[in-house]
C-alpha cells in the first residue's frame, strides 16, 4: 500500500497474530471535515527553506491575507530562534502555525506562488 504523506497526516499499524488460513487487510479512513482546505483557487505559498503553506485565496480578504503572510512569517522566525536557542526542533515546534506545511518537491501538480510575489500583488490590488 502507497501512501502521498503530502495528503496524509497519521498512518498507523497494528497487527494482531493469530493462525488463519485466510488473509484479510482491513482499512479505515478518518475524514476530520473541519481540517479541509477548500481547492478552488488554492495556492501554496513558499516561504523559507522551500516550505509552502496551502491559503485558498478565492475565501481570503486581502487585507486578511496580508495578516495570515505576516503571521507565517513571523513564526517561521520565531521557530528558526528557537530551534538555534533550545538546540531541539520539537520545543522550537510549538511556535509554528498548526496548519500542515508542505515542501516544495511534493507539490509538482500545484501551483506555487513565492510569498513577496503574493505580499506585493495582495499590496497593489488593495491601492486600486
Amino acid at each position: 500500500m502507497l501512501f502521498d504523506d503530502c495528503q496524509v497526516q497519521t498512518v498507523s499499524a497494528a497487527w494482531i497474530d493469530y493462525r488463519t488460513d485466510e488473509e484479510k487487510l482491513f482499512v479505515r479512513i478518518k475524514h476530520f471535515p473541519d481540517e479541509t482546505i477548500i481547492k478552488g483557487n488554492l495556492k501554496f505559498v513558499e516561504f523559507d527553506n522551500n516550505l509552502c503553506f496551502p491559503i485558498s485565496l478565492e475565501e481570503t480578504p486581502p487585507e486578511a491575507l496580508l495578516v495570515i503572510l505576516d503571521i507565517i512569517s513571523q513564526s517561521l522566525k520565531n521557530f528558526s530562534e528557537m530551534e538555534k536557542m533550545s538546540k531541539d526542533y520539537y520545543i522550537a515546534r510549538g511556535v509554528l502555525p498548526i496548519q500542515q506545511r508542505f515542501h516544495k518537491s511534493k507539490l509538482q501538480q500545484f501551483e506555487i506562488v513565492k510569498v513577496e510575489e503574493l505580499r506585493e500583488n495582495t499590496k497593489r490590488a488593495l491601492e486600486r
